[in-house]
């Protein structure tokens, strides 16, 4: 498993700035820090500063039933937590998601206007 430092991850939305950082000891990490000249910026810190959080949440399923209505959601699970800690996998869990809908009948195409997940 990779260490990240644990955090709280600090997210700060300035006039002209967002940033993502965290204590590592005596240091500031400055993990994100970007100009707010596009509309994505925000969005994106957002995303960093709860990467912590959604890990965890992710890892607590570990013991949970994920697997319905022909859904494997277990291994997209699986996938995005080892992602998270390191691992190189050639389908993103968002791929694997639409996949998996796609085979149980849920959706029709994952490949139409973008797949499911926008």
């Amino acid at each position: 498993m990779t260490k990240h430092t644990p955090g709280p991850w600090h997210l700060h939305i300035g006039d002209k700035y967002a940033e993502v950082s965290v204590q590592c000891g005596d240091a500031t990490i400055s993990i994100f820090n970007a100009y707010r000249d596009e509309e994505c910026v925000d969005a994106d810190a957002r995303l960093i500063a709860a990467a912590p959080d959604m890990l965890a949440a992710l890892r607590a399923l570990d013991d949970v039933n994920l697997d319905v209505g022909g859904v494997r959601l277990r291994e997209i699970v699986d996938a995005a937590v080892a992602k998270a800690e390191g691992a190189e996998n050639d389908e993103s869990p968002r791929d694997q998601v639409e996949r998996e809908l796609h085979k149980a009948g849920v959706i029709e195409d994952p490949d139409m206007d973008g797949g499911l997940l926008g």
